[in-house]
């Protein structure tokens, strides 16, 4: 714990899982967009020695008061998102509730999410 890791943020889950957590430790420039970005974002981080010994004496303290381990709020969220899929559902509503946000990689473009047709629909290959 406590040493700086530098990811190259990119069009993988790998990648973007690293890039999400860095950002949300409030480390968003230990993430890099390109190759170049992580070489030099490494060879700063190397030569700042003051500003690693600072960021790992305070690394911990930031991942125990992040999101990332906010496991009441997380409850929290997943309970009342279950709340209202059910409300949805017994309004008889087929509306999609999440919606997945996905960064477009500068390598190559993702296509966005599409809910998938209901089960016994025509658009359903499964439910024809």
């Amino acid at each position: 714990m406590g040493v700086p890791v530098v990811t190259l943020a990119g069009g993988h889950a790998a990648p973007r899982l690293g890039a999400s957590l860095l950002r949300t430790l409030g480390q968003p420039g230990w993430v890099a967009e390109d190759e170049d970005a992580y070489v030099a974002t490494a060879v700063r981080l190397a030569r700042d020695v003051a500003m690693l010994r600072q960021g790992r004496a305070g690394l911990r303290e930031q991942l125990a008061g992040s999101a990332l381990c906010d496991i009441d709020g997380y409850a929290r969220d997943v309970e009342a998102l279950w709340r209202r899929m059910w409300a949805q559902h017994c309004a008889g509503g087929g509306q999609r509730l999440l919606r997945a946000r996905i960064a477009q990689s500068p390598r190559r473009p993702v296509q966005p999410l599409r809910a998938a047709a209901p089960v016994g629909t025509a658009g359903n290959p499964r439910g024809g």
